[in-house]
């Protein structure tokens, strides 16, 4: 997501680590998860004290709506954002993943019933979707219809609209895979639908029940978490204090663990870059990122994304590896 840091952004200081919760398996050690699933990834040589122990656990809550009109500036700063990832986290023991924001595999405007077997779905600009998914029994599991799980198949309007060859049982990508840049492209295309639970979805993928089950191995317990979270719009249940308070107690709640990237409307500006009235009113991504103490806010309008996420990335790194600053 981002641009420039123009007018719209708001930053913190810092961050450090401290404890935070278990996932079900870790990963980097070379343990394995509850499917069987074998990670072998060795830890990269940072500065001895390093906050986090090297690891950064990375989650895109961005996918299927989100940030509606503005999806092309998004998929147009991913290359960037990659570029970013490889150069900042190159001595770090990474996990990417990027969540269902819905209770769907796909669209809703593309059910079974409107899907040939062997063609796309009739409904308006879904030619490319994978329709065969929905006839062939092993293509689709349950978590592929799992609000908060990790996609592996994005399918959509927009989407890349075909199986992105992760390993068996893992739906997070490692930063040593050597295909992570290929990877990387499949999945961040994740689409757009009718709506989105973006503040919800992100506390179900770190919970305990997709900690043990679809999201097995991505979140580690010393590991500092990450977030992007993109939405002009959220129909998330509650509000984001609450999504915020989800997302802490996933680290024990210690605001040190977590830093996090909003991109959303910026009509509560007094000159905003949306072209539109300030409203004065503020958006879920705006409310979200206040709700940390260390994070970065940038509008779904400007012209790029990319530099948001340079600045939330390099804050992430610097508090990984050094902890909170003075």
């Amino acid at each position: 997501m981002g641009g420039a840091s123009s007018s719209s952004t708001s930053t913190t200081s810092p961050i450090s680590t401290g404890d935070a919760s278990t996932s079900a398996s870790s990963a980097a050690d070379g343990s394995s998860t509850s499917d069987g699933t074998y990670f072998d990834m060795a830890l990269p040589d940072l500065p001895q004290g390093s906050a986090c122990n090297g690891k950064i656990d990375l989650v895109f809550a961005i996918n299927q709506g989100g940030i509606g009109d503005y999806i092309d500036t998004l998929y147009a700063a991913y290359p960037t954002i990659l570029a970013t990832i490889e150069e900042v986290f190159v001595d770090f023991d990474l996990h990417v993943m990027f969540i269902n924001a819905t209770s769907i595999w796909g669209s809703v405007a593309c059910p079974k019933n409107m899907c040939p077997e062997e063609g796309g779905c009739p409904a308006d600009d879904y030619e490319d979707f994978p329709c065969w998914a929905l006839y062939d029994e092993g293509a689709l599991t349950k978590c592929d219809s799992t609000m908060g799980a990790g996609i592996i198949f994005p399918a959509g309007r927009k989407a890349s609209n075909k199986p992105c060859d992760l390993p068996p049982g893992q739906r997070f990508l490692s930063g040593d895979d050597p295909l992570f840049s290929e990877r990387f492209a499949c999945l961040s295309h994740t689409g757009l639908s009718a709506s989105s639970e973006h503040g919800w979805a992100l506390g179900e993928a770190l919970s305990w029940d997709l900690r043990g089950g679809c999201n097995a191995g991505f979140l580690r317990e010393d590991a500092l978490l990450f977030v992007v979270y993109g939405a002009n719009g959220d129909f998330s249940p509650y509000n984001p204090y609450v999504w915020a308070q989800r997302v802490l107690e996933a680290k024990d709640n210690n605001q040190d663990m977590v830093v996090l990237l909003g991109i959303g409307s910026d009509l509560s500006e007094p000159k905003p870059l949306c072209n539109e009235i300030p409203s004065g009113k503020k958006g879920p991504a705006l409310q979200l990122t206040e709700e940390f103490e260390h994070s970065i806010f940038g509008s779904q309008c400007a012209p790029a994304y990319a530099p948001f996420f340079t600045e939330a990335a390099t804050m992430a790194a610097e508090l990984c590896a050094n902890g909170p600053q003075d």
